[in-house]
């Protein structure tokens, strides 16, 4: 499967909410109609797998969940061996598992 190979772009034409891929080209629609906020939030994922693998970003899609559950446990593994608030390794982490969990 072949992949756009820039980020997306949320922007309104002619009143039509619509994601492109090139900001010179907004007729270039990659889809269009999405509800405002999930137009934001598709660009936001979408852009954030490029970034981690442009070759094939739904392989980062696919495996967000498996990461998800291994930041947990690490944070977990790190508290069962007393290791401290203080490390930088945990906070790195509890902080990535903040961000993760955060509610708008």
């Amino acid at each position: 499967m072949e992949y756009t190979k820039g980020e997306w772009y949320p922007v309104m034409v002619h009143g039509e909410r619509r994601i492109i891929a090139d900001k010179d080209d907004i007729e270039e629609v990659i889809c269009y109609g999405v509800r405002h906020s999930y137009m934001y939030l598709i660009c936001e994922a979408v852009n954030a797998c490029i970034k981690l693998n442009p070759e094939n970003p739904a392989a980062v899609a696919q495996s967000i969940s498996d990461m998800y559950k291994a930041l947990k446990q690490a944070l977990r593994t790190f508290e069962a061996r007393k290791i401290s608030q203080f490390d930088a390794r945990y906070i790195l982490l509890a902080k990535a598992l903040a961000r993760a969990t955060a509610r708008s």
